[in-house]
C-alpha cells in the first residue's frame, strides 16, 4: 500500500505514559517495541533524517508503543522479543527501477517486513506546497510502517493512515485512529 501525494544513525525510545493531560489506563507491564532498521541510499543528513525520525516515533508513542531507529537490516537482527523491520530509502533511480505507482510517497505491506520510501517524490512535494520536507518524511515513515503492522486494505478516511493528502504539511502529525493503534499494539505482543 502507498501514501500518495494529490495530496548515521540515529537512535530514538518513545513511550507515552500520558494521555490528554490524564495518566493513561493501566500500562502493560511491557510495553511493545519495534525497532526500524534504515538503509539510506539517499544519504540523508543526520538532523534531517533524525527529526523525520522522532517525529513518526511520536506517532506511535501516542499509542503506547516503543519506536528504536537503527541501521543494519532486520533479517541480521538478533531474536529479543522486539519486532524488526527494514524502512529503505531510495533514490531516484531505484524509485523507477520499483515501477513506483504514480504519485506514491512510500510504498509497504503486512506481508513485507520492507518499507519503501521514494525520497525525492516526497521533497518535491515538500517544495510544491511549501511544506517542511522532514515533517513529511515523518508522515511518510509513519503510515509506511503501519502498513506492515496492520492487515492488509488498512486505509482509512481520517487519521494518519489516509491513502492521500493535500495541502502543505505543518503542524502536529496526525495520529492513528484508536481502533488501529490497539490493533498495532496486539500484533506487537502476539508471539509470531
Amino acid at each position: 500500500m502507498a501514501i500518495r501525494g494529490g495530496v548515521k544513525r540515529a537512535v530514538v525510545v518513545a513511550a507515552v505514559m500520558f494521555a490528554g493531560g490524564r495518566r493513561a489506563a493501566a500500562a502493560p507491564a511491557e510495553t511493545p517495541t519495534v525497532v526500524l532498521h534504515v538503509l539510506d541510499y539517499v544519504h540523508l543528513q543526520s538532523d534531517e533524517l533524525h527529526e523525520a525520525q522522532t517525529l513518526a516515533a511520536k506517532v506511535y508513542s501516542n499509542i503506547g508503543v516503543n519506536v528504536v531507529w537503527t541501521d543494519g537490516t532486520a533479517g541480521a537482527a538478533p531474536a529479543d522479543g522486539a519486532r524488526h523491520l527494514d524502512v529503505v530509502i531510495l533514490t531516484p533511480e531505484m524509485t523507477k527501477q520499483r515501477s513506483a505507482p504514480p504519485g506514491a510517497f512510500g510504498q509497504a505491506g503486512p506481508e513485507q517486513r520492507r518499507a519503501y520510501i521514494y525520497y525525492k517524490r516526497i521533497v518535491d512535494r515538500a517544495i510544491e506546497t511549501r511544506s517542511d520536507p522532514r515533517r513529511l518524511l515523518g508522515v511518510v515513515f509513519a503510515h509506511e510502517v503501519g502498513h506492515m503492522l496492520l492487515p492488509i486494505y488498512s486505509h482509512t478516511e481520517e487519521g494518519l493512515m489516509r491513502p492521500e493528502w493535500s495541502g502543505p504539511y505543518f503542524g502536529k502529525i496526525p495520529d492513528f485512529l484508536p481502533s488501529q493503534g490497539a490493533e498495532i499494539r496486539k500484533e506487537l505482543t502476539d508471539p509470531k
